[in-house]
């Protein structure tokens, strides 16, 4: 009964620590876009698709690595981020795999990519981070 609630309890603070900063690369993202989009910049808009979110931040959270060239997923210590230069995804290494229900396993992970929203032009509308894979947080049970 004791560990099911320190399980849970550390389940919610991976989560919320994660979501925390997904939602800060998006705030960031969504300024770099406005202020393009408004300035007509479009060459600007396009270097932002697959690039490091990270690297938008006045300072990275603590538990960023960095970029990597050719990673081995197995090797990075969970509860921690990097972006892959290889593949353009921003990575986040979990440490509870049995509350994360994903496609990207072994070892679990959740992957994202800069990506653009376009017109039927090619214009890019909107810039987002997204996840590249389907995952599901759960309670961690």
């Amino acid at each position: 009964m004791f560990f099911s609630r320190v399980l849970k309890l550390s389940v919610a603070v991976e989560r919320e620590a994660m979501q925390q900063t997904v939602n800060n690369l998006d705030s960031v993202l969504k300024i770099e876009w406005l202020t393009h989009l408004v300035r007509n910049e479009q060459g600007r808009l396009e270097a932002l698709v697959g690039s490091n979110p990270m690297l938008l931040l006045p300072e990275p959270p603590a538990t960023y690595l960095g970029e990597l060239e050719h990673p081995d997923p197995a090797a990075i210590p969970p509860q921690r981020w990097y972006y892959d230069k290889t593949q353009h995804l921003l990575v986040y290494r979990v440490a509870n795999p049995q509350a994360v229900e994903g496609e990207a396993e072994n070892p679990p992970r959740i992957r994202f990519r800069v990506a653009a929203r376009r017109d039927e032009q090619g214009r890019i509308l909107q810039i987002e981070l997204r996840p590249v894979d389907n995952y599901r947080w759960s309670g961690g049970t």
